[in-house]
């Protein structure tokens, strides 16, 4: 599985897989059979995990999950190269040839990270985004902050780029997604940070799942709610996003009137 996320040296996407700028994830550098046997305990349902020491005959339950956590770990890494080396310089030339243009960014799961490091890459000086909304981001809720919360000395990899849009960045999250709010952050726990796995959920917990967070001044709304003209806004999308069976849960129920609404009241585009 190293071998097949594995990128030459000389390719960018290798340094555009860490929302927090920490190095690589447990998963590809922590003893494999005990990786496999946390995740078969993720795979578990609800009230029915059992003992870490009596996982070993489910191991390949957690190979299997393990394999699927690598192709996530090189779509992330592939989602931000696209978005930082391909769409961002692409707003740019938009912008030249057709002044005036308005462009709304939405994206869904790695979308959603594609198109916030979309926003990294445009040139400076370029206001023709007007809006970003995200939909169950597969990335950091850290991504945006100044500082981390458990490292002062350091941001996270897409702080303040809210500032190079004119208008609001809207994240969508759901507590029902367990995607994002199960393995997301196991799969992101990084080698050396602590033997046990306490805070694991608010240390690598992702966007898509509560909303953003330590970023000064953004605002936590329901949906529905009214959102604010500018800054990041976090959206709880739960009581619409909650449809879906394991291991993923309601990762991709979000075709929905009320997101699609939000879309619009982000890029503040009258709807009938």
């Amino acid at each position: 599985m190293r071998e097949l996320v594995s990128l030459r040296e000389t390719s960018p996407a290798r340094h555009l897989g860490e929302d927090t700028g920490a190095g690589e994830p447990a998963m590809l550098t922590d003893d494999a059979v005990q990786v496999c046997e946390v995740l078969a305990a993720a795979r578990a349902d609800d009230g029915q995990a059992e003992l870490l020491s009596e996982l070993r005959g489910r191991v390949w339950d957690g190979a299997h999950e393990l394999l699927r956590q690598g192709t996530y770990y090189a779509m992330k890494r592939r989602s931000g190269a696209v978005g930082q080396l391909g769409l961002g310089p692409a707003i740019g030339l938009l912008a030249a040839h057709a002044p005036g243009i308005r462009v709304h960014l939405i994206g869904h799961s790695f979308g959603a990270r594609l198109v916030s490091y979309a926003l990294r890459g445009m040139p400076a000086g370029v206001r023709t985004v007007k809006s970003v909304t995200l939909l169950q981001g597969a990335f950091s809720h850290y991504a945006f902050a100044d500082r981390l919360p458990h490292d002062r000395s350091r941001g996270g990899a897409l702080r303040g780029v809210q500032r190079r849009i004119d208008g609001p960045l809207v994240s969508c999250h759901s507590r029902h997604d367990d995607a994002l709010g199960r393995f997301y952050p196991l799969a992101s726990k990084l080698a050396g940070d602590s033997t046990s796995f306490l805070n694991l959920w608010d240390r690598w917990g992702a966007v898509g799942y509560d909303g953003i967070r330590a970023v000064e001044g953004a605002r936590r709304v329901r949906l529905g709610e009214r959102l604010p003209a500018t800054g990041c806004v976090s959206v709880d999308a739960s009581s619409v996003v909650r449809r879906g069976g394991p291991p993923c849960g309601a990762h991709s129920d979000v075709c929905h009137e009320e997101l699609a609404r939000a879309v619009f009241a982000a890029g503040r585009i009258p709807s009938a």
